[in-house]
């Protein structure tokens, strides 16, 4: 039914598109990556994640969807591809990569203070906190 929608309100000029979504607006670079990921398939209905990885130039789907799907976490080599596949300016790249670097600490760990006085200078956003994943999809469901 969802299908039908999307095609109808798209050949009939009804489509709200999103948003196209801002690295500085996010607290986490999985929702951020699956957040483009929506965009995308509300851009353009033959979007799909084997498309992004190949224009990404990783040899298959499976790192993508597990980056995607919370599974493991982009290591130094996928980060730089999204930078340069995001066209990311200096400050958007160095957010990015302090996201990826502070999904992979653990809250204990000395450098998330550090990392999260970095992000917060770098952010868009005026104030937030930070939440780690285990209490962001506490909250969100």
């Amino acid at each position: 039914m969802l299908i039908f929608y999307l095609l109808f309100a798209k050949a009939y000029g009804e489509f709200i598109s999103m948003k196209k979504p801002r690295i500085l607006e996010y607290t986490n670079a999985t929702t951020y990556l699956n957040s483009y990921s929506e965009y995308k398939k509300t851009e353009k209905l033959q979007w799909s994640k084997g498309a992004w990885a190949k224009h990404l130039g990783l040899k298959g789907t499976a790192s993508l969807t597990m980056v995607l799907n919370g599974d493991r976490k982009p290591g130094s080599e996928m980060v730089e591809k999204f930078v340069h596949y995001f066209k990311f300016n200096k400050k958007e790249a160095q957010f990015f990569k302090y996201l990826v670097e502070y999904d992979k600490l653990k809250e204990n760990d000395p450098k998330t203070y550090l990392i999260k006085k970095e992000l917060q200078k770098l952010s868009s956003q005026k104030k937030y906190r930070f939440i780690h994943d285990e209490e962001f999809s506490y909250v969100s469901s």
